[in-house]
């Protein structure tokens, strides 16, 4: 049933982007930020938006909360997907090690700094108080993408990777315990043997 728990899991994360694709192109306006800042123009692509007051020392960092904010955006996905279809009422111990193995994935940094698209970078500089508008500091804001095919495509061979290495682990401790018990019988004929002809 190992089979058939991965193919779940790729459909129903499939099903989830898919109806994510239906909910997304709301536009949330902020005060003082550029008209692109959380507006989600494409049902095809992931995005995750990020705000940091600075000058232009403050773009790199802000590149690189893009892209932890699109690892943690990932990893909700990832476990909404493992509740939402009670994943984790699995009893089976491959089964269980199938969702845990999906669940932690230690190359999604790596996934995402490859298939991560900066969108938008806007850098204001700092503005005095008037009469008409208010003082605000230097400030940078950012959008990053990734497309949900990449991510789905990512998944799908991970999940078929996990499902063969826990499948050959299987079959390992499997062959080990007929070995085992195999040997165990063997000495056991050996041992009725050496107390037969011993006086």
């Amino acid at each position: 049933m190992l089979e058939a728990i991965a193919i779940k899991l790729v459909s129903v994360l499939a099903g989830f982007l898919f109806e994510q694709a239906l909910v997304s192109g709301e536009q949330i306006r902020i005060e003082g930020a550029p008209a692109w800042y959380y507006e989600e123009k494409s049902p095809q692509y992931i995005y995750v938006f990020s705000y940091m007051e600075g000058g232009l020392e403050t773009v790199e960092p802000l590149k690189a909360n893009l892209a932890l904010a699109m690892e943690k955006r990932i990893q909700e996905i990832i476990d909404i997907v493992i509740y939402y279809e009670q994943f984790r009422d699995i009893k089976d111990p491959a089964e269980k090690e199938l969702i845990r193995q999906f669940r932690r994935d230690e190359d999604l940094g790596l996934f995402v700094r490859r298939h991560m698209r900066i969108a938008n970078i806007t850098q204001q500089d700092a503005q005095e108080g008037g009469l008409v508008r208010k003082a605000r500091p230097a400030r940078s804001f950012g959008s990053a993408t990734l497309s949900k095919q990449a991510l789905l495509d990512y998944q799908k061979e991970r999940v078929a990777r996990l499902q063969q290495r826990i499948s050959q682990e299987r079959a390992k401790k499997g062959f080990d315990a007929l070995d085992a018990a195999f040997e165990d019988d063997e000495m056991d004929a050996v041992a009725r043997e050496l107390e037969a002809i011993s006086p």
